[in-house]
């Protein structure tokens, strides 16, 4: 609201639609990590799951130019001169 960015019905429907899809997933894994025969291969799964999805991301490609950005002077939160 601060930012003047107001929520639309597409928003809430892809919201709700996200539930739907990830909540069953989320109580489910949840209950699997109560019984202690079960635990196991439901973690496996999911970092199985997990390593599939960092591998089809693939690698970070970092394509900005700070020769394109002037000096402000301003120091970043760890006290450094955001330009290094």
């Amino acid at each position: 609201k601060q930012m003047d960015v107001q929520p639309g019905v597409k928003d809430y429907l892809l919201f709700l639609g996200s539930n739907l899809y990830f909540m069953p997933k989320v109580v489910a894994h949840r209950v699997a990590g109560k019984i202690p025969v079960v635990r196991g291969i439901a973690d496996k799964l999911l970092i199985h799951q997990i390593n599939e999805l960092l591998v089809g991301y693939g690698h970070a490609e970092y394509t900005t130019d700070p020769s394109k950005y002037k000096d402000t002077g301003k120091q970043d939160h760890h006290g450094m001169n955001a330009k290094a």
